[in-house]
């Protein structure tokens, strides 16, 4: 069996609109073969902050399931994740997750998960994981292609994205097509540049992606009109994929029914989503795949 491929680099992003409002993330995994892994989800109700973590707890759960003992780097344009994940961190867990003033910490549930799979993560390697901070919006191409994974999701859309196994040497998985996300936002807005913060003065409004501008009544209804369309398309896609009996992975499954990866996976073998029963194809596998059954 042929040497699988090692993870270079891992990248990840969040975006929301509003903040806090419906948000997205995106994360990529640069393989040495020149290959890609991209991965991204929809959360309804959430923010900037959280999306920034989020990313890049999916990443490390995808890297973890590797075999690999080489450590990458982890870029994030959040001074917010990586301070927070190799300096505050250690003093919130000794004070019970509080700050030093006291104050519960923000995002506690997504920072002790981030916490645990990094430590899974660096038991696995010959050194820990390297966060690496990247200036957004600079022209880092993995950081914007991110970032254009995390607005496309944000917004509504599904992302086409790249994936692989590589660890099963094997090509790329089936990829749902989707409208994809280009490089440039439809809707640009100003975005506030991330600045260094302290581990006192968190919030989770503390991120770099601005609102999104509502231009009136018409704007309004053509975003719910355009909305709507996706939705009916993400709909088609689950149908399509129940008829022909495809396995996709979990990344695949939660760009479609806009839950996040973790949610996926904590669900159970069996579970159901509108007109759909989701289950495990492969319950053993890595990654996980799934099967839907349509439920009419």
């Amino acid at each position: 069996m042929a040497t699988p491929p090692i993870v270079k680099a891992l990248y990840t992003d969040g975006a929301c609109s509003g903040n806090p409002g419906p948000g997205g993330w995106g994360a990529i995994a640069y393989l040495s073969d020149g290959r890609v892994h991209e991965m991204g989800g929809f959360i309804p109700e959430t923010t900037n902050n959280r999306m920034e973590l989020q990313a890049a707890i999916e990443i490390l759960q995808w890297f973890r399931s590797s075999p690999q003992t080489v450590s990458p780097a982890l870029y994030t344009d959040s001074k917010y994740v990586q301070d927070g994940i190799t300096k505050w961190i250690k003093g919130w867990k000794k004070k019970h997750w509080k700050t030093s003033a006291g104050k519960a910490v923000l995002n506690q549930d997504l920072w002790q998960e981030l916490d645990a799979v990094t430590q899974a993560v660096n038991a696995q390697l010959d050194m820990p994981i390297q966060w690496r901070y990247v200036k957004g919006h600079a022209g880092n191409e993995g950081n914007e292609r991110c970032d254009a994974i995390a607005h496309g999701f944000s917004q509504g859309k599904t992302p086409a994205l790249s994936t692989v196994m590589p660890w099963d040497n094997a090509t790329n998985t089936l990829v749902v097509e989707s409208v994809p996300v280009t490089l440039e936002q439809e809707n640009p807005v100003s975005e506030s540049p991330k600045s260094p913060v302290n581990s006192d003065e968190v919030t989770p409004e503390v991120a770099h992606h601005g609102s999104l501008a509502q231009d009136g009544a018409s704007t309004m209804d053509t975003g719910t009109s355009q909305n709507m369309q996706q939705i009916i398309e993400r709909l088609r896609i689950l149908d399509e994929l129940a008829v022909k009996r495809y396995w996709i992975t979990t990344a695949e499954l939660a760009s479609l029914v806009a839950l996040s990866p973790s949610t996926i996976n904590s669900k159970g073998d069996r579970w159901t989503w509108r007109n759909w029963s989701i289950l495990k194809a492969k319950p053993d596998s890595v990654p996980i795949l799934w099967q839907l059954e349509r439920i009419d």
